[in-house]
C-alpha cells in the first residue's frame, strides 16, 4: 500500500504545483520538455508507468471503466508554451513523435 501512496502524493504534488495537467480518463499529459528531457530512460519509463497507475487508482475511485491496454500520451510543453514533442507510451515502449514535422503545412 505504501507505493500506492507514494505515487499519488508525487502526481498530486506535479499537479498542485501546476507542472503537471492530467486527464485521467483519457490518459493525456502536459509536461515540462526541460524537466522531461532531464530524466534517464528508465526515469521515463517509471514515470509513464506510474502515471498510468495513478490514471487508473482515479478512475476507479470515481467509478469510471479502464480500458483494457492503456495508452497514454504526454504533450511536451516548451518554455514558451508551444508544444513540438508527444511522447506515446504503450506496452511498455516510449515513441516520441515530432509534431512540428507531422503538422500539414497551409
Amino acid at each position: 500500500m505504501g507505493q500506492i501512496t507514494e505515487i499519488t502524493q508525487a502526481v498530486s504534488k506535479l499537479i498542485n504545483e501546476n507542472l503537471l495537467k492530467l486527464n485521467t480518463s483519457t490518459f493525456n499529459a502536459v509536461y515540462p520538455s526541460k524537466i522531461w528531457n532531464s530524466f534517464s530512460e528508465e526515469e521515463k519509463n517509471n514515470f509513464c508507468f506510474n502515471l498510468i497507475d495513478y490514471c487508473k487508482m482515479k478512475n476507479a475511485y470515481e467509478g469510471i471503466d479502464n480500458p483494457e491496454k492503456s495508452k497514454l500520451k504526454i504533450m511536451l510543453k516548451e518554455d514558451n508554451h508551444q508544444i513540438k514533442n508527444v511522447v506515446v507510451f504503450e506496452n511498455g515502449i516510449i515513441n516520441v513523435i515530432d509534431i512540428t514535422k507531422t503538422e500539414k503545412k497551409k
